[in-house]
């Protein structure tokens, strides 16, 4: 069974994605979940995993993220289309971008074998309202001037204006940490922090490279991508520590005093990593940032050689 969920709102995608592994999860007991990325998986592996499901696992819902971003992954889904469709095994295929006219052809087959939920770019309109429900649900005390600066910020980008909202509701100052965002933000622009600080304690270094080079062809600097790694490293380190102490989820996401979003990814990511691995990482980078300040080496070279050691 195919299900396409594809279109630039990424909120909106999300929230579905999210409904129907609930259902599934609700549907199948034991569901076997799996993600892959076409972007860094090819699909022969895929497609072994696909061919040679053990016969343990009897439900299983596979999520393929940038289904079209991957010529060659996107080449062998279509040619294989009707096999994947046939069989019980769930897959979820994500584009989270604007559509290119030619992946409408591979589009128009999913939904005559499959399902296809598109999740278009939403008007000023349609942002609009849903900003001020947003304010609402999170009791934002923004003054007019703030509001407007956060539509500009958010355009329509409603997974950036969800996770504003989010960060804004946990602020005593609202109006500063508005301004302290739109500022960051010409900094950080498209960069995933979560899975960038994922691939780098993983080991994962052609993934964390790929994410630093993206977040640099988009104009970012290697300068500024910096001290989001070492705010994000430092988070994990604090929650790492507070499970060692033995704390229990709810203790640990009060004394980390995050935001519930940002707080659920760094706990799910600090979970599976020792405290010895995020030390030596954080020791790591605090070498290359003493390095960029004093001027002993080029800033994305030397970003370049911290993820190849890790």
């Amino acid at each position: 069974m195919i299900i396409l969920l594809y279109g630039p709102n990424k909120y909106l995608l999300n929230k579905k994605l999210q409904e129907i592994v609930d259902h599934y999860q609700q549907k199948h007991q034991g569901l076997n979940l799996h993600k892959i990325d076409a972007e860094q998986s090819d699909f022969e592996s895929f497609w072994r995993g696909f061919r040679q499901k053990s016969m343990f696992v009897k439900n299983r819902l596979t999520i393929i993220e940038n289904i079209f971003q991957d010529s060659d992954f996107k080449k062998n889904f279509r040619k294989n289309l009707q096999t994947i469709a046939d069989d019980d095994e769930i897959i979820v295929a994500l584009a989270a971008t604007e559509i290119k006219k030619t992946d409408q052809t591979l589009i128009e087959k999913i939904k005559k074998i499959g399902k296809a939920q598109e999740f278009p770019k939403p008007s000023k309109l349609d942002a609009n309202r849903w900003l001020a429900e947003l304010n609402q649900s999170h009791n934002l005390q923004l003054s007019s001037e703030s509001i407007r600066m956060l539509i500009d910020y958010m355009q329509d980008d409603w997974m950036k204006g969800q996770e504003t909202a989010m960060r804004l509701s946990s602020s005593s100052n609202q109006e500063e940490t508005i301004q302290n965002i739109i500022r960051l933000s010409e900094e950080i622009q498209t960069v995933d922090i979560f899975h960038l600080s994922s691939a780098i304690s993983q080991g994962m270094k052609d993934k964390a490279l790929l994410l630093a080079h993206r977040y640099l062809a988009q104009g970012g600097r290697p300068e500024g991508l910096l001290p989001l790694i070492i705010y994000q490293f430092r988070q994990l380190i604090i929650v790492r520590d507070l499970i060692e102490k033995g704390f229990e989820y709810n203790q640990i996401k009060q004394k980390s005093g995050l935001p519930a979003f940002v707080f659920n990814k760094v706990y799910r990511q600090s979970e599976n990593l020792s405290m010895d691995r995020l030390r030596d990482i954080y020791r790591r980078i605090f070498i290359l940032d003493y390095q960029l300040k004093t001027g002993q080496i080029d800033p994305q070279t030397g970003l370049d050689l911290f993820i190849a050691k890790i």
